[in-house]
């Protein structure tokens, strides 16, 4: 017959006493570590100032299990101008194990971006969050949508594909296409 007691950890394991022995208090994880524990390096990453649409290299974040059991990432999600290179597929991580994932940024528009990578682990201890920041600024190859008064044509200079309104414009002369010309000031064309 089998041992009943064959893999019980004894309430002793579990029990913490202050220095004076007033207080005892049981622990919910032995060896002071918590069953499922996710640990994230890091938590934040500042991608530097790119052009609009450059793409950064990508930067590594480790997960790893921390705890004593199986940790089951059920979901990796990403928000924000920013994406995974490579696999960022749901994992099961067992006790020390770790995974990579890759992030990279790409602005879409000027100016400060935020966003950031979120990791279900069905309630697993620890972070699931990683902040993601950025910066987009103006870039040469950048199509843009613009407005002013009078015409772009000489004035402004712009990728092919970039619009402007003329808010002075009237019938024709409202809606101007950058049609040819590649980045010049020319090539600007009223519909």
């Amino acid at each position: 017959m089998a041992d009943p007691m064959e893999g019980y950890i004894p309430l002793e394991h579990f029990q913490e006493t202050d220095d004076d022995s007033s207080t005892v208090r049981i622990r919910d994880m032995p060896y002071g570590k918590r069953r499922e524990s996710l640990v994230i390096y890091p938590t934040a990453l500042s991608f530097p100032q790119l052009s609009v649409n450059a793409v950064s290299p990508p930067y590594p974040v480790m997960i790893t299990n921390d705890g004593y059991d199986l940790v089951v990432i059920k979901d990796i999600r990403i928000v924000g101008d920013f994406a995974f290179y490579g696999s960022a597929n749901p994992a099961s991580l067992t006790p020390g194990q770790h995974m990579s994932l890759y992030v990279t940024y790409t602005p879409k528009r000027e100016g400060a971006v935020t966003g950031g990578v979120y990791i279900n682990s069905g309630g697993a201890a620890g972070e699931e969050f990683i902040h993601l920041t950025g910066s987009g600024t103006p870039g040469s190859g950048t199509i843009v949508w613009m407005s002013g008064t009078g015409s772009p044509e000489n004035v402004i200079a712009a990728k092919v594909g970039s619009i402007y309104c003329r808010i002075d414009g009237g019938a024709k002369t409202t809606l101007y296409v950058k049609e040819t010309g590649g980045a010049a000031k020319t090539g600007w064309v009223a519909k």
